[in-house]
């Protein structure tokens, strides 16, 4: 017998984006409440180490980054009262 086990996450479940440096591992934890702070967050060099992010403000990958932020604070609100229910597939956790 083959059991496989899936974990999903709804919209209105997402509360906050974690942004991690990668050379120190300090992080920082934006709430989507707080979605205008991303924009800020993201392009300045980690406080701990000061490692650059590489991000900088309105290139492409800037943009995408802090219109992610948006759509995902917006989603919970789109979706609701409509026919169909909406959810993200994560990875499971292990233990």
């Amino acid at each position: 017998m083959t059991i496989e086990k899936m974990c999903f996450v709804n919209p209105e479940d997402i509360k906050a984006i974690k942004i991690s440096c990668v050379a120190c591992g300090s992080s920082t934890l934006v709430s989507l409440g707080e979605a205008t702070n991303l924009a800020t967050i993201i392009e300045r060099n980690c406080a701990v180490c000061g490692s650059a992010t590489g991000f900088r403000r309105n290139t492409r990958e800037w943009e995408e980054l802090v219109l992610l932020g948006e759509r995902l604070k917006q989603l919970p609100d789109t979706m609701k009262s409509r026919g169909i229910t909406y959810s993200f597939r994560i990875e499971c956790p292990t233990e």
